[in-house]
């Protein structure tokens, strides 16, 4: 780290941190990782791995990859149950979350130790392909050559399903919770018309390039988001909201602690099996997801409001109203109790969200220090484009979805199933390649442990392709 001696510093911020209440068997630690600290919970098997000369080995390698807004501490209840299946298993707080931090962090400095700001982080290293080698590079400094399974949830799914595709030799198997893995982009953002299309000029090209006037690529998320401001109330995508310069601050700088605690009960609770949709906000959606047909507004108007919000409106608000109560509380509590809560709460509370925002950013294509609630524009660069190198190229090892019945994740892009398994071909057909576990919905492997585990058992005991 920099700065002349950190000590003091690294005091200071080791004292802010409150041991995290986990479960017997499951250690946290930190391991230096090229340009980071990464934080990482470790739960290793009872018994030893030894060889065939009686040597001890080490047991095979399992990593757990979190999604957004959430934590290593998502796995808590998982990996000691499946490192007694022999496994050492890894959870670490990704690249912009919780207790992993930059080996750059000035300790010394009395500022914010976590310097994620919209307008001065660099976001090239959320890229997809960036977080996918930031995997890679945690298993070579674990000191293995290979992972037996990369377990992603959320956002997790997606870099999971990067690391899969781009190093199946290290990663010799991958499971994809919550959301669908669609592959690499076809190309860039730029449009280039069709296949083997010529022009008489540079021009002539150059106007069909869908290149703007100030040499930017328009992203084709802008097109959606008129879509859904069109709409009969405006809306706006959860994802283009997470990319504007408001969020961070609406869902984190503007909230007191016991305000940032309601907002995770809220925002935890919508998403699960839990929530009734009895509120009448007029934008309640139908208890049981479907995969949406197209991008329509009769099929967008489907998505429930935590992914196609009122425009205008913050998350905190929108989440607001569907603060669980009574039974609704009790089912909500039963899963994520209050001390497991006020861990994400005094963490994010701690870091802030910018941090995890910054890979929606990427992805989307979208957001400018400038742009508002009601109006988002195209970045200046495209985050994407490296991925193009991996175009049209499969998933080269067994593959395994698994999503909660109640979940909307799996649905909210139309065609995402199907192209999964056009990317996955090692998927096996059916319900035995795409999981629905009954009576969870987001955060399934919280919600439904132990359907989980026996999934993941059934899966990571099968012969290896």
């Amino acid at each position: 780290m920099s700065g002349g001696s950190p000590n003091e510093g690294v005091a200071r911020l080791d004292r802010d941190l409150i041991p995290l209440p986990l479960p017997e068997g499951v250690s946290s630690k930190y391991i230096l990782v090229d340009d980071l600290v990464v934080h990482f919970l470790d739960a290793f098997p009872v018994r030893e791995h030894i060889d065939q000369n009686g040597n001890r080995v080490e047991p095979p390698l399992l990593l757990l990859l979190h999604g957004f807004p959430e934590l290593a501490y998502s796995w808590r209840n998982l990996l000691r149950p499946l490192a007694d299946l022999g496994f050492r298993v890894v959870a670490a707080d990704q690249r912009g979350f919780g207790r992993t931090i930059p080996v750059s962090l000035n300790v010394d400095s009395e500022s914010d130790p976590y310097p994620y700001t919209y307008a001065a982080t660099p976001l090239a290293p959320f890229r997809p392909v960036n977080l996918a080698q930031d995997v890679l590079k945690l298993v070579l400094a674990l000191g293995y050559e290979r992972a037996a399974c990369v377990v992603g949830h959320d956002f997790g799914s997606v870099v999971a399903g990067l690391c899969a595709l781009t190093r199946p030799d290290v990663f010799r198997r991958v499971v994809m919770m919550s959301s669908p893995f669609s592959g690499a982009p076809a190309t860039s953002n730029t449009s280039f018309g069709a296949p083997n299309q010529t022009f008489l000029s540079a021009a002539e090209a150059l106007a069909a390039s869908g290149i703007s006037e100030r040499g930017v690529a328009q992203s084709p998320n802008l097109a959606l988001d008129a879509l859904f401001a069109s709409m009969d109330p405006p809306r706006m995508h959860y994802q283009h909201y997470y990319s504007l310069p408001q969020a961070n601050e609406q869902m984190h700088a503007r909230l007191t602690p016991a305000e940032l605690h309601a907002f995770f009960r809220a925002y935890f609770h919508i998403k699960s099996a839990c929530w009734s949709a009895s509120h009448d906000d007029g934008l309640s959606s139908p208890l049981k997801p479907r995969p949406l047909k197209a991008w329509t507004k009769e099929e967008a108007a489907l998505l429930p409001p935590y992914y196609l919000m009122p425009r205008g409106q913050s998350m905190p608000e929108v989440v607001r109203v569907h603060h669980p109560q009574g039974a609704d509380l009790a089912c909500s509590q039963a899963w994520l109790s209050e001390e497991d809560l006020a861990v994400y709460a005094r963490e994010y509370g701690r870091t802030g969200f910018q941090g995890g925002l910054n890979r929606y950013r990427c992805i989307t294509g979208l957001g400018r220090a400038g742009d508002t609630l009601e109006s988002i524009s195209s970045a200046e660069v495209n985050h994407m484009a490296d991925l193009a190198l991996f175009a049209r190229k499969k998933v080269e090892v067994p593959a395994l979805f698994v999503a909660g019945e109640k979940d909307w994740g799996p649905c909210q892009g139309p065609g995402a199933l199907a192209k999964m398994r056009e990317v996955c071909p090692l998927m096996k057909p059916g319900d035995d390649g795409i999981v629905f576990v009954k009576n969870a919905g987001h955060w399934v492997q919280q919600e439904a442990t132990g359907d989980v585990f026996n999934i993941l058992k059934a899966f990571l005991s099968e012969r290896e392709v």
